[in-house]
């Protein structure tokens, strides 16, 4: 690849030479930076590199340099998709490089690292500085091939001795050397082991870590970290990759390496100082720091022995690296703020006028790295060795002239620390030797943490590095430090004699009877230990809650959800019972609403059964139950049970609600929960329910079901206020039992299994039909249990028919399967009844296998009506950008798009002065007369015709239509945007181009057999031009300028061009190829006085050009002898003569 390079190199050069530039104040920096490839996150090098560009040329103007620095950016990959030939980077450097130095480049900021040789070597060969941000290889030490290349960032080869040094101090001479799969790593890896070597330093184990592989082999990862543990315990780490790093050291610490006998040494040539080495979760910098709390929070939630060890090995880590102090540049969030700005300049997001995903990144702290501190560096070293050069009187374009100056010279860092660049244009960079300094607060996921200088790696004049530790106390906390290089014995303790094998008998029976003990011992202490805290356990009074920590709400308002129906029996907001209503009490426990159920005990008796039941009922946890917080105990007011509170209700107070709609998703939901949370309870140590109902299946914020009122039954008899019940209320009650538990003369306190299937039968009934149980035998609560407690055949049941199913279930399949469901609950038989686990699973194969809840179902609606809303929203967009555009067009044909886009964006335009710009003047000849014969319609049509055709002509040049009056047309060259001395050209060549078009291609629609002529005036000068009025502003020209042209205009003759002095000098000045005659008679102009004017014939290339027949054509229209034609007096023209303005 070098001897292609070379190759094309001198072939490049020989083709490709030119003469050089002439010397200027002017200089073009090119950024070389492979765009093609360039992710959105790393854009902000581009805003780094126009900063510096801005900055330079602000210090040359503040400092009278008199330098401009320009800039372009050129992608090094575009060459290598569109040349089939020589389609590698090298080439592609080379090719560009030659092409920038050839249109104007003086210096070249880059290249990367693959292209990092041949982009040097080919600068040289075009004499063009060059200097680099992140080439750190070592093949370009050397200066006899790149006289004019430099760089801000150190050689690979600069970190050897500080190595070599390290050893020496810690009296190590074996070691392990590590890099990432990255090729530049991998070769300074290599050049660190030849060095090492040549020092006799034996490097046992030197491999590349592959974290990708490490990852996702196991085997690759044992045996890499296995032979790294067995050869070496002092390693160095060559800097790859953050998250590279962090894999290695989190598998290095599970492997062992944190026992506190190895320590390991982080190599990287970046700069470090302390706002890149501090990490802060309020304020986060990239950095070591950054490095030790993300390597750190891999370990938060696990033991204590796993955090300790990883902070052993963080503890005995260091960083060898360049530390930069004495910080004092421009803060670096100011300037982070200012490469926003750029960037938004840069892709122009702000004037995009909608989202453009890359802007997204355009906020510089998402990915910040200092290497766009180094671009910015390279641009200083630039432009100041480029100010000394021009000092000194020295040839400022050539290349190694320039960067001569730069040997040997040191340079201030943006970031403000100092660094130097040696005979070789190397960066020098000073090493430290780094701790990390862990915050008090390491073990949490919030903390600060810091990497501070130990000591430092000095210059000597043998060409030698010494470590100097700053002294004893920078080692303080640090046992058993520094580390043996290799275990007593050795790694496989072959420096060790074998023990004796005559005692083996005894030591083997000895460790034997040991172990036996051991494990007898921890038997016995573990059954002790278990009765000790089931005992515990049982006399835990966490159940109980001090009246002190509840804080009762108001009732009014906690019952956000009662049902309609003031009959129902509603057990999470609301209580009735008989003719009185009695809301249940929300409460605040612990920062959270909670339902306090009361009961009134005069005694509450804490038996074994009773502590077991609610330590059962503690340890309750699943989504489906509503979980116990606890009782509160107080005989002198009122005892209450605490459950979570759920805000939507019940579900009987949901079904009874009309104004809420339930679709079939609802309901099967509804049916799914009850169906999970019973299976839970019946597994659970309560085993049963006994009360269920639809006032205890609660609903929560997120429509989930919570069954609640579970347990408790020592504290029944204290429920219910007997005095203020009537026998309707107790019966209604008993609607969910089972009737073989209404046959009981003394039922089960928590009911049966079977029992509480068939309640959940009732549930069923009360969600098909969304109506009370046995609402449709319109019998009170007394009859309908007396009529289901009596033996019957068929037993009397809910009237449910497959009609209603189908009205609440859409799907026919699950309303004939959900109404089987409940006939099947509401046998009988109890052991006809499914299990809660059975109907689990077919409610399971009803639904296809599926577990869609309601939250989900509500989350698809949303999502279908937010997709429905944003393509409105598209397409009103889309209309909006049409009308936009059309408004635009309307208001740029109105005054001037630079005048408008002005008014747009600041509401006024201010005045300005133009120093020199040109005025057009036309009108009809004979427009009196043509008119005379004409309709007025027909003057219309045919003015219309006339400057349709001007404004046609006038779009091809760099000019603008001020205003038409009846026949008068006006036009202005160099104003609203200045073209510098080209506007005399450009009316020229205008005022040419409309005779002929007048000549060759206008016709008077009505009036064909007449020729059309006009009369053309143009002069030369200064004018005012603003916005006058806020109503309907107009663009306005002011000054004797527009008097003078209009004058030119009324002295001339027609199918003439008739020019003052100040036009014909800047025409001739500028531009020979005119054909101007002087007009025979000088002219006598109002307050100017008698001039000498001209006449503008023809332009001479447009003569060679025409054929002939055009050509005499042309020259027989401009050049024959015209009568004067009498001035017409016309109000516009006067108004010019009056006020001496122009209006647009």
């Amino acid at each position: 690849m070098a001897t292609l390079c070379t190759i094309w190199l001198i072939m490049t050069v020989i083709l490709n030479y030119r003469v050089p530039l002439i010397k200027g104040e002017n200089y073009t920096v090119t950024l070389l930076y492979p765009i093609s490839n360039v992710q959105l996150v790393s854009i902000h090098y581009f805003g780094a590199f126009i900063a510096a560009i801005e900055d330079m040329n602000e210090d040359s103007v503040e400092n009278g340099y008199d330098i401009q620095l320009n800039y372009n950016i050129a992608d090094t990959v575009k060459e290598i998709y569109f040349n089939k030939v020589f389609n590698t980077p090298e080439w592609s450097s080379l090719k560009l490089i030659g092409n920038k130095s050839q249109e104007g480049t003086d210096a070249f900021i880059g290249p990367g690292f693959q292209t990092c040789a041949c982009a040097a070597t080919t600068a040289a060969a075009y004499n063009k500085p060059m200097v680099g941000y992140v080439c750190n290889t070592a093949q370009v030490d050397y200066d006899t091939l790149h006289p004019t290349f430099s760089r801000t960032v150190a050689s690979t080869a600069y970190f050897n001795r500080p190595v070599e040094a390290t050893l020496k101090n810690y009296k190590w001479n074996l070691t392990a050397v590590i890099s990432g799969a990255k090729a530049e790593t991998s070769d300074a890896k290599s050049s660190l082991i030849n060095s090492l070597e040549l020092k006799r330093v034996t490097v046992s184990f030197k491999d590349n870590f592959d974290a990708d592989k490490a990852a996702s082999n196991l085997a690759y990862r044992n045996l890499f970290f296995k032979n790294l543990k067995e050869t070496a315990r002092v390693i160095f780490y060559i800097n790859d990759f953050a998250e590279t790093e962090l894999t290695f050291f989190q598998y290095a610490n599970e492997y062992g390496l944190g026992n506190g006998d190895y320590v390991i040494h982080f190599i990287t040539n970046k700069v470090h100082h302390p706002t890149t080495a501090v990490y802060s979760a309020v304020n986060v910098t990239s950095g070591w720091g950054h490095f030790a709390n993300g390597y750190l929070g891999r370990y938060q939630g696990k033991s204590s022995e796993e955090m300790e060890s990883a902070i052993q090995l963080l503890k005995r880590s260091f960083i060898i690296a360049p530390w930069g102090n004495n910080i004092g540049s421009e803060n670096t969030k100011t300037f982070r703020s200012r490469m926003t700005r750029i960037m938004d300049d840069f892709l122009k997001c702000t004037q995009s006028g909608g989202f453009r995903f890359e802007c997204f990144f355009t906020n510089p702290d998402l990915t910040w790295s200092n290497k766009k501190d180094d671009l910015y560096d390279a641009v200083k070293v630039y432009y100041e060795t480029l100010v000394k050069t021009k000092l000194k009187n020295q040839d400022t374009r050539n290349g190694e002239a320039v960067m001569k100056n730069a040997r040997n010279v040191i340079f201030k860092s943006r970031l403000g620390y100092n660094f130097t660049l040696n005979e070789k244009l190397d960066f020098v960079p000073t090493y430290s030797l780094l701790y990390f300094q862990l915050g008090d607060k390491y073990n949490q996921s919030i903390d600060i943490h810091e990497i501070q200088p130990i000591g430092t790696y000095d210059q000597l004049p043998s060409d030698t590095t010494t470590l100097i530790l700053n002294g004893p106390s920078s080692m303080a906390g640090w046992e058993n430090f520094p580390v043996r290089q290799s275990p007593k014995c050795g790694f496989k303790n072959e420096l060790c004699p074998p023990p004796d094998k005559d005692n083996t008998t005894e030591t083997t029976t000895a460790i034997v009877v040991s172990i036996v003990f051991i494990i007898l011992i921890c038997v016995g202490l573990y059954i002790g230990l278990f009765m000790y805290r089931r005992r515990l356990l049982l006399t835990n009074m966490s159940w109980k809650i001090d009246e002190s920590q509840i804080q009762i709400t108001n009732s009014g308002m906690d019952a956000s959800r009662l049902s309609l129906n003031a009959s129902k029996n509603s057990l999470s907001n609301q209580e009735t019972r008989g003719n009185i209503q009695l809301f249940t009490k929300v409460a605040i426990y612990k920062s959270q609403l909670v339902a306090c159920k009361v009961f009134h005990k005069n005694k509450f008796i804490t038996n074994r059964i009773v502590l077991q039941e609610l330590r059962d009922m503690l340890d309750l946890s699943h989504e489906n139950i509503n979980p116990f917080l606890g009782i509160v105990l107080n005989p002198q007011s009122s005892n209450m049970i605490i459950y979570q509170y759920c805000p939507k209700g019940s579900l009987q107070d949901v079904l009874s609600n009309e104004d809420i709609k339930l679709d079939s998703t609802f309901l099967s939901s509804f049916v799914k929960d009850i169906v999970k949370g019973m299976v839970y309870l019946h597994h659970s140590s309560l085993k049963s329910h006994g009360r269920l109902k639809s006032c205890n299946c609660i609903v929560d914020s997120r429509w989930l079901i919570k069954i609640t009122d579970f347990g408790t039954n020592f504290l029944r008899n204290g429920l219910d206020p007997l005095n203020k019940i009537d026998d309707n209320a107790r019966y209604t009650g008993l609607l969910w039992t089972a009737p073989e538990l209404l046959r009981m003369s003394n039922p089960l306190p928590r009911g049966t299994q079977k029992a509480d299937v068939y309640s959940f039968g009732i549930i069923l009934q009360e969600i098909i039909t969304r109506s009370e149980p046995f609402a449709m035998h319109e019998l009170d609560a007394v009859d309908i249990i007396r009529r289901v407690k009596a033996v019957s055949d068929p037993p009397f049941r809910p009237a449910v028919q497959k009609y209603h199913a189908a009205q609440s279930f859409s799907d026919s399949n699950s309303s004939n399967e959900m109404y089987q469901l409940m006939l099947n609950c509401l046998t009988e038989d109890p052991t006809e009844r499914p299990t809660f686990s059975e109907t689990r699973r077919f409610m399971k194969k009803m639904s296809h296998g599926k577990e869609t809840n309601v939250f989900e179902h509500m989350v698809v609606m949303l999502e279908k009506y937010s997709n429905h809303l944003e393509k409105v929203v598209e397409d009103r967009t889309k209309q909006l950008i049409v009308e936009k555009k059309k408004t635009d067009d309307l208001v740029h044909r109105m005054l001037p798009k630079f005048i408008a886009d002005q008014l747009k964006n600041n509401g006024s335009v201010e005045a300005e002065w133009y120093d020199e710009v040109t005025v057009y003047f036309s009108d009809v000849v004979g427009f009196t007369t043509i008119s005379g014969k004409s309709t007025p319609m027909q003057v219309v049509d045919f003015l219309n015709d006339l400057y349709t055709l001007f404004d046609n002509v006038i779009s091809t040049y760099d000019a603008y239509k001020v205003e038409t009056i009846g026949d008068a047309y006006m036009v202005v060259s160099g104003l609203p945007v200045r073209n510098g001395h080209l506007h005399a050209a450009q009316i020229a060549d205008l005022s040419l181009h409309l005779l002929r078009a007048v000549d060759e291609e206008f016709v008077i629609r009505h009036q064909p057999q007449n020729k059309l002529r006009i009369r053309i005036g143009l002069h030369s000068g200064a004018v005012a031009a603003g916005v006058v009025g806020l109503t309907m502003p107009r663009y306005c020209l002011f000054g004797d300028t527009v008097n003078v042209a209009s004058r030119m205009e009324s002295n001339g003759i027609a199918l003439r061009i008739h020019i003052s002095q100040q036009t014909k000098d800047l025409l001739e000045s500028h531009n020979d190829n005119y054909h101007i005659e002087p007009r025979d008679q000088k002219v006598e102009l109002k307050n100017v006085g008698i001039v000498q004017t001209y006449w503008l014939n023809e332009k001479k290339d447009e003569q060679s050009t025409n054929n002939s027949n055009s050509s005499v054509r042309s020259n027989k229209i401009l050049l024959q002898p015209l009568e004067e034609v009498p001035k017409k007096k016309k109000s516009f023209t006067n108004f010019l003569k009056r006020n001496s303005v122009a209006v647009a």
